[in-house]
């Protein structure tokens, strides 16, 4: 899905400790570059419908192609449903200012690292020369394609036996 069919074998020989590592097999393996965009200045409802309509849960707010900013299905609850803001609103007073970004030369690794210390979804992917949009990454994402190519290690975990419910689930 997200590689080209002569780097499958080149990836499955290698233990998931070095991959995730392995600069080979950076941010680029994972990205998706087709992710919608809006540009500075735009209303709210114009966010709202592109992420509608391209069934994406977070928009990278541009000016000029760089990211400036990300608007999510977050924003949009707190925003203009809790704070019932006019969907007129230009989207550059309700999304949340990018504080981080992952540039296309990092490792799986160290955006793993970034999304949990910083504790997002979904990052930003630009271009370290230019400073320009490349795509998106997702929380997502990432565990899709390492399930898709450690499934051993990711789906068949056994249950942790010291692990155990306080209360009883079910009926």
């Amino acid at each position: 899905m997200f590689l080209a069919l002569e780097s499958v074998n080149f990836i499955m020989s290698k233990s998931f400790h070095d991959f995730v590592i392995d600069p080979d097999v950076g941010v680029m393996t994972i990205l998706k570059k087709d992710h919608p965009v809006i540009e500075m200045g735009k209303s709210l409802l114009e966010a709202m419908k592109i992420m509608r309509e391209n069934n994406t849960g977070c928009l990278p707010v541009c000016k000029d192609g760089k990211p400036v900013g990300i608007f999510t299905e977050h924003d949009i609850l707190h925003h203009v449903i809790n704070e019932k803001i006019s969907t007129d609103c230009i989207i550059d007073d309700h999304m949340v200012p990018i504080k981080g970004m992952v540039t296309t030369n990092e490792t799986i690794g160290t955006l793993i690292h970034k999304m949990a210390h910083m504790h997002y979804r979904h990052y930003c992917v630009v271009n370290p020369e230019t400073g320009m949009l490349e795509g998106v990454v997702s929380v997502r994402g990432i565990l899709r394609f390492l399930a898709e190519h450690f499934p051993e290690e990711i789906l068949n975990q056994p249950p942790n036996k010291t692990r155990y419910s306080d209360t009883v689930e079910g009926g």
